[in-house]
């Protein structure tokens, strides 16, 4: 076999540095496999006339497809000819490279095709001026700095192929168009690499969904290479393309062949071997790109690696000093282990704020690395040799059609959480030192006589006590389903959620607080976008749902189980971030019976757990986020089925095999099949029976207690399952509940829950008891924080993360005090045990019959002395300045909500903003000092987010100017304070607490003084900017929460005023 390397000359490594003339261009030519010859005695090759004149190179290989117009020699060896052909010319005046190929690889397994596909000879033949170089201080060619605009410039990178190259560059082709080459480059080789797939996303780390169509991992051989419409493309490139020492690639078979470990990325760097980049770790050229650009890879020198991106820019490039005068005047892009892995748009390009949706393996941020630039700056720098030998053939494997995924990181943990629907904390009283809560009423007790509890029959939700923590003050955001849900998902509160602030205030006003009920909690709009399945999904996880549901409006496609079908229910869920959703119960099953859409289908929860065990298996490279979600306890009672055999309808015949998606072929199990222990199995429906009516002392009890045994069983067989994948050390895993017994009141019966949290291999503590105050709208940061510790994205959480706590890093979480919502009703716990329930409307007393004091209004309780809130203490006027305190931070809460902007329960960082958002103008303006004319936030909260400003910065002043920087020392809202001249303007210390408040430290009797209220309307009334928010002053409470809501929009967010709505549009 003919050496692919036989024509090439030796060269010593090419110093960058000297200009970008001829004689730079021909040295970098030598570095391409060329098979065209020196015509004119210069020692550089030429040009021919067209590729199909052009001298060209007889290889061969066993292979399965013969590719282009080669002819079979034997049975399975097929011959053909590669052409490749890298020139140079400045007869022009300008230095101009030539690229003439005809994308047929070479036989030698450096580059053998792949088999599973056909591949055509395909002619390419173009030129563009060699390197050009930038001007420094121009506009960048492609910049982005909305989200849109991010993907749009790397994920529709086969569409930019002619847009985005600077006319500058002088690209012409031989046929006239400037596509042929999709959107990348011409390798060293003289295969075409691409960026995208043909679905305009990663092609190795897609996605789940991207354009509304579902998306899978592409199928690439070892030499990352495969073909597609007849083009053999790479996306980016193996070792084999500069390693010298005789290592390669070997073709045909597929990375799914591989052990567990090995993956596209180590491929990238490492090769089949682990080591293939020994000895080569210095600046490489890999390619040419279609604008002339080099492409250089994967080292910048023998001690930086381009792993994961940093320090390139938005195009996967860097500028840089090409001629050693001190200016950065050049560019050249450098292949990483991040998409878009080589190029993924035409630069230079700015370093934005976000990074791409239609990948899973984006850059963790954008910024700059000096050492990326000093590898390519001045005479000193070098490029590495080029292959100055023959690779080894590779053998004749056969292809394999199995599609690869990407390894799963044995530091990534998976997150199970299991949140059970309406299960009382008082299952759990009787654990030894473990009350939650502390007392109940007694018809809310869950023990009866002589019965003491479920310890006994429920051992795993028991293992995850005694090997994890147990929080004795965990409260859910809100004591409905819905509610809490959204808060579990989102990390905010339900008043925060998009489709329930429109709703209410559409029905009640906007200067009222959100009515938060279940039919309103849903995930729409910016919730569906900034949640914990897209979040962990775009860190490469796996996500799925599966049981309850709830949060998908009822009048979406999908959002009713009784008018749409199970597909588009599933679709639904899918559309907020989730990969898989199966064992779906789109709403609640309590309420329709006699219904004909109930009569095939009721609670099964076998049919859930077999799902969430096929879901760990099939995404069993990559780490998973598992929202398992039970519907029981809640009603109907399972008498109905397990003893009566009945439907949600109360009417038909249904058993284990009937689901919400029809009758299944056999009943669902993964015992014998994917799991093997006896914990695999679930019990039959009558031991289960027979089990609760054992142990319960009346007939109310006995549905409760199947169902918390049910739950308890399919946890075990998750349990089984990851032990006996090794993989229950590594997983995250949460057991709660949505609320408590008194549904739809703020009782501690309603929003009191149980939580258990384990994680044996991350350092949760095992068997501890913490008593802090936490809530459910904590779990996000929480996970987030635990799992996903680079994690640069969304953190715009109500809650704060207790990973802390719960490792023993900290004894603390310094926490004053939580909120709870239903209805028009709030109410705070503080840390101390005193509560207040700030009652608007005693429409939720009909939940309850254990509360005296239900329809009196605001409630004042101590919870150390009366836990079960039997004697309300508002009238004592021994209590008016607890009382008045805990009205003052539920009020603040209500402007907060009402407002839209976020909030933190910690302190915010005082930090001078860079730019301020204007809403008239076309972008963020970025002033030195005092330069803004309007701020649209409300003091100590996040003005711009996502524009130039990073995501840290905050607005000091409620309107008008941007702080000077010697504002920084200011306190803002909730941080200590001595005096009023601690805080920053618009707050005042108070000095019962010593924090910072945006209300008077003076008594209500006190006349001295201005109220800071009538201060800030002074303001108002002068600015020009903020009389138009004085003007919308019964809408802008909206227009504030939208604007907030929409801050990491990439289009500009356009108000329009039409008749008494606001309505945010795009630009």
């Amino acid at each position: 076999m003919k050496s692919v390397v036989a024509l090439l000359l030796s060269v010593p490594p090419l110093a960058l540095g000297a200009d970008t003339s001829l004689s730079l261009c021909q040295a970098v030519t030598t570095y391409f496999f060329n098979t065209c010859t020196d015509t004119d005695g210069d020692g550089y090759v030429d040009a021919a006339d067209s590729v199909a004149d052009m001298t060209g190179e007889v290889v061969s290989a066993v292979v399965n497809n013969c590719p282009g117009d080669g002819t079979w020699i034997s049975d399975d060896e097929c011959q053909w000819t590669r052409k490749l052909c890298v020139s140079c010319d400045d007869s022009t005046g300008t230095t101009r490279i030539r690229v003439q190929t005809n994308n047929m690889p070479d036989g030698s397994g450096q580059m053998a095709p792949v088999g599973q596909a056909e591949i055509d000879e395909k002619n390419l033949d173009f030129e563009v001026n060699f390197n050009q170089a930038v001007v420094t201080g121009q506009n960048y060619e492609t910049e982005a700095t909305t989200q849109d605009e991010v993907d749009d410039a790397l994920c529709s990178t086969r569409a930019m192929a002619s847009a985005k190259i600077n006319d500058d560059n002088d690209f012409e082709s031989a046929d006239g168009s400037d596509t042929t080459v999709g959107n990348g480059m011409v390798t060293i080789t003289g295969i075409v690499s691409w960026g995208t797939s043909a679905n305009d996303v990663d092609p190795w780390f897609p996605p789940a969904y991207w354009n509304g169509v579902a998306q899978e991992v592409e199928s690439v051989d070892n030499c990352l290479v495969h073909a597609a419409d007849g083009w053999l493309h790479h996306h980016s490139l193996s070792p084999a393309y500069w390693a010298s020492d005789g290592s390669t690639c070997t073709a045909y078979q597929a990375l799914a062949q591989y052990d567990d470990e090995v993956s596209v990325t180590t491929l990238m760097f490492e090769g089949e071997d682990g080591d293939s980049m020994d000895g080569h770790e210095d600046l490489q050229i890999v390619g040419i790109a279609l604008d002339g650009h080099l492409v250089f890879g994967p080292y910048a020198s023998s001690t930086v690696e381009v792993y994961d991106g940093t320090g390139l820019d938005l195009c996967n490039g860097v500028r840089y000093d090409d001629d050693a005068d001190g200016t950065r005047d050049a560019y050249a892009y450098f292949m990483s282990k991040t998409f878009p892995y080589q190029m993924g748009c035409w630069g230079p390009a700015n370093y934005p704020d976000y990074t791409p949706n239609c990948t899973t393996n984006a850059q963790s941020s954008y910024s700059t690395r000096p050492a990326l630039f000093n590898a390519l700056y001045g005479s000193s720098s070098t490029i590495g040799p080029k292959p100055t030998s023959q690779p080894t053939p590779a053998p004749s494997l056969k292809p394999t059609t199995e599609t690869p995924g990407p390894t799963k990181d044995l530091g990534d943990p998976n997150v199970l959480i299991v949140q059970m629907d309406d299960a009382l904390a008082a299952y759990f009283e009787d654990w030894e030192d473990y009350v939650n809560p502390p007392d109940l009423p007694d018809t809310h007790r869950f023990s009866d006589g002589d019965f003491d509890g479920l310890t006994d029959y429920l051992p795993n939700i028991d293992s995850i006590r005694k090997n994890g923590v147990s929080f004795t003050r965990a409260y859910t955001a809100s004591s409905a389903c819905a509610p809490t849900r959204f808060s579990v998902l989102t990390g905010r509160y339900p008043s925060r959620g998009v489709y329930n602030t429109e709703k209410s205030a559409n029905s009640y006003g906007s200067d009222v607080r959100t009515y938060v009920q279940v039919s309103w909690a849903k995930l729409d709009d910016f919730d569906s976008t900034y949640n914990a399945a897209t979040i962990f999904s775009g860190q490469g996880y796996a996500t799925a749902h599966i049981g309850k549901w709830h949060l998908t409006p009822s009048n979406e496609d999908g959002g009713s189980m009784e008018d749409d079908t199970y597909a588009s229910q599933v679709t639904a869920v899918k559309a907020r971030g989730f990969d898989y959703v199966d064992g779906l119960y789109t709403e609640n099953i309590n309420t329709c019976a006699g219904e004909d859409y109930c009569s095939t289908f009721t609670h099964n929860l076998d049919w859930m757990t077999t799902r969430a065990v096929e879901f760990m298996d099939e995404y069993s490279e990559v780490p998973f986020f598992l929202y398992f979600n039970p519907t029981v306890p809640h009603e109907p009672d399972l008498d109905d089925l397990m003893v009566d055999g009945l439907c949600a309808d109360g009417e038909s015949s249904c058993d284990r095999q009937d689901t919400v998606d029809g009758r299944l072929d056999s009943v669902p199990t993964v015992y014998d099949t994917l799991c093997f222990s006896e914990d695999c199995e679930m019990p039959s429906y009558t031991d289960l029976w027979s089990t609760a009516e054992d142990i319960a002392t009346s007939s109310k009890l006995e549905s409760a207690c199947a169902s918390a045994i049910w739950i308890d069983d399919s946890l075990g067989v998750m349990l089984a399952y990851l032990e006996e994948q090794s993989e229950l050390e590594n997983t995250i895993i949460v057991v709660t509940s949505d609320n408590g017994s008194s549904k739809r009141t703020l009782y501690e019966t309603g929003v009191r829950a149980p939580l258990f949290v384990r994680w044996t291999r991350g350092g949760i503590l095992d068997n501890v008891i913490i008593s802090d105050l936490v809530s459910s709208i904590d779990l996000l940061p929480t996970l987030v924080d635990l799992a996903l510790p680079d994690y640069g994205g969304y953190t715009d959480f109500d809650g704060v993360s207790w990973a802390d706590l719960a490792t023993g890093a900290s004894s603390s979480l310094s926490r004053d005090s939580i909120i709870v919502e239903y209805g028009f009703d709030r109410a705070i716990i503080r840390d101390d045990s005193w509560k207040l329930i700030s009652a608007l409307d005693d429409s939720t007393c009909d939940e309850t019959e254990d509360y005296p004091d239900c329809t009196s209004g605001d409630q004042l309780y101590y919870l150390n002395s009366d836990s079960t809130e039997q004697t309300s203490l508002t009238d004592d006027s021994s209590y008016s300045a607890i009382l008045s305190e805990l009205e003052d931070l539920i009020d603040a809460h209500d402007d907060d909500t009402i407002d839209g902007a976020p909030v933190s329960p910690t302190a915010q960082p005082t930090i001078a903003p860079t730019s301020c958002f204007e809403p008239d103008a076309d972008s963020w303006t970025s002033p030195s000092g005092n330069g803004c004319d309007w701020v649209a936030q409300s003091p100590d909260t996040r003005c711009s987010i996502g524009g130039n400003s990073p995501a840290s910065d905050y607005c000091l002043n409620a309107c008008g100017t941007c702080p000077d920087d010697d504002d920084d020392s200011c306190a803002s809202g909730g941080e200590s304070c001595t005096s009023d001249d601690d805080c920053c303007d618009g707050y005042y210390c108070k000095s019962a607490n010593g924090v910072c408040r945006t209300e008077s430290s003076s008594s209500s009797s006190d006349s001295a003084g201005v109220h800071p209220l009538i201060i800030t309307l002074v303001v108002l009334a002068v600015v020009v900017s903020c009389a138009m928010v004085f003007y919308l002053k019964n809408r802008k409470k909206v227009i504030q929460r939208k604007l907030n809501l929409n801050h990491r929009d990439e289009s500009l967010v356009q108000l329009a005023v039409e008749s008494k709505e606001i309505r945010i549009t795009k630009a």
